[in-house]
């Protein structure tokens, strides 16, 4: 059974989220931390880190990460309590969490302590298509689907704060060659989703409504961004509440569960009017083993 971590919010404009940071890292690495920020005690030793046998791959520059310690939604505000890790430890994340026993206290504190956050945006045509790709060679767990854009929330320089929606913003650009304001309109976050088969870190799920039609956004992405190389294909589908059930039906077994979550969390704002599309969802998807878990915050 696959399984994704979900909280869904109302549509949050950048201006009703509140962040608290501090300057501090939290790190699940081998390696030491040589850097000027204070490191925070995790409960996890040397002996405990060094138990872990896969291999993780440098990254390629070893920036910052804004990690999670705590997300929470009240009167249609989302208040944000975060720190920083290191892109190591989010591949790290990905690549020791399966070696450990779901009830292992080490994985409990890893999944509660250790959350470097990611976005995702479901980018909506003005022709009612959503864009989605299909992961490249050059990315994590190639192969399957997601929405597009999608990518981190981070800095080469701990001093320059990596805001989220403006992160989430720079991916549309690498990723599609849309540009805020001009191509698409107001940002939304719509929820946050974590999946427990292959990323286990917390993704923010935007949603953006493009001025172009499907085809139009197709080829900017291949032509003015072409150099994000993350996805092998681009495609669309449509917006609608059957055509969006039916997808994630049928490609189940493709999506990669924070791209799966990114689209209940859209359907789910977008057809609240009924309150059923989600539960439908959620039953249906429970016959294509997918265990759909929904929550009021972060951590669990």
């Amino acid at each position: 059974m696959k399984t994704i971590d979900l909280l869904i919010t109302p549509p949050i404009v950048e201006t009703n989220c509140y962040i608290n940071h501090t300057n501090e890292m939290i790190i699940l690495d081998k390696q030491p931390y040589e850097g000027k920020l204070p490191i925070v005690d995790y409960e996890l030793n040397q002996k405990d880190l060094n138990s872990f046998k896969t291999k993780v791959p440098p990254p390629k520059t070893n920036t910052y990460v804004l990690n999670i310690k705590e997300i929470d939604v009240k009167n249609g505000n989302v208040f944000l309590s975060t720190n920083y890790t290191n892109m190591r430890s989010q591949f790290a994340l990905r690549r020791w969490i399966p070696e450990l026993n779901k009830d292992d206290k080490i994985r409990k504190i890893i999944l509660n302590r250790i959350m470097p956050v990611g976005g995702e945006m479901v980018l909506e045509t003005i022709d009612d298509y959503i864009l989605i790709e299909e992961r490249g060679k050059s990315v994590e767990v190639s192969g399957l689907y997601m929405p597009a854009p999608a990518g981190g929330c981070e800095t080469k320089d701990w001093r320059v704060f990596p805001k989220p929606f403006r992160s989430i913003k720079g991916e549309a650009w690498e990723e599609t060659g849309q540009l805020p304001g001009e191509d698409y309109g107001n940002v939304t976050l719509i929820g946050v989703v974590r999946d427990q088969t292959h990323g286990y870190n917390p993704t923010f799920i935007y949603h953006a409504k493009s001025n172009l039609t499907l085809n139009e956004t197709m080829m900017v992405a291949e032509n003015i961004a072409p150099g994000a190389k993350e996805h092998a294909s681009l495609l669309g589908i449509k917006s609608d509440e059957q055509s969006l059930l039916q997808f994630c039906l049928d490609y189940a077994p493709q999506l990669i569960g924070n791209g799966l979550g990114s689209l209940l969390s859209f359907g789910n704002n977008k057809f609240s009017n009924t309150d059923v599309w989600l539960s439908t969802a959620i039953k249906e998807l429970k016959n294509k083993n997918w265990d759909i878990r929904l929550h009021q915050r972060f951590p669990i």
